[in-house]
């Protein structure tokens, strides 16, 4: 048995054909080991990196693609709020409409029989994007017409919120008038001009 020691290369031609095919056959799997190595092995990475990429632009286009199928939807959902959004501001009295609506108050309380002791609008207090207007209420009447009187107030064309009422006997001698103290609140947009 030969001593690989001993191998040389100018001895390869000498060697038999099965040899020279066999030494060959390992050469080329030497060379395809190496290809492979330093070639194809760094491209995996970049390989693995860009399906990657290719997963994450499918999920963008098929979230895309959703979104573009629901514009019809969206569109009308906008269009629905836009007209809740119309309706309501038109619930919000403008500045002009204050005395109005001061005004109307007076008329429904008037109506049902009340005395007003006072009703006057107090400062204004910036809330977000609205004003917030208080008005504060001392009203005399009996029970059912102070009843009415709030579902009058709550059929107003403007948003005017009642809270933090008081409810008391005038006196123990009449005993069907009662002392109504509330506060109410309306509400006014802010003007561009005035921000």
């Amino acid at each position: 048995m030969a001593d690989w020691r001993d191998f040389e290369l100018e001895e390869i031609p000498e060697w038999s054909s099965t040899a020279q095919h066999i030494l060959l056959g390992l050469g080329a799997l030497s060379l395809i080991g190496l290809s492979i190595f330093f070639f194809l092995l760094p491209l995996s990475d970049e390989i693995k990196r860009e399906v990657t990429n290719e997963e994450i632009l499918k999920a963008q286009f098929r979230t895309t693609a959703q979104q573009v199928a629901a514009l019809p939807d969206v569109d009308e959902q906008i269009k629905t709020l836009q007209s809740h959004y119309d309706y309501l501001s038109r619930q919000l009295p403008k500045e002009h409409e204050m005395a109005s609506m001061l005004s109307d108050i007076n008329e429904i309380g008037v109506d049902q029989g009340l005395t007003f002791d006072r009703l006057e609008f107090q400062d204004e207090k910036r809330a977000g994007w609205l004003y917030e207007i208080p008005l504060t209420m001392n009203i005399s009447g009996e029970y059912d017409s102070l009843g009415l009187f709030n579902e009058a107030i709550s059929l107003l064309p403007r948003i005017v919120a009642l809270q933090d009422f008081s409810l008391r006997h005038v006196s123990p001698e009449e005993s069907d008038t009662l002392t109504y103290s509330v506060s109410a609140v309306t509400y006014q947009f802010i003007e561009r001009e005035q921000e």
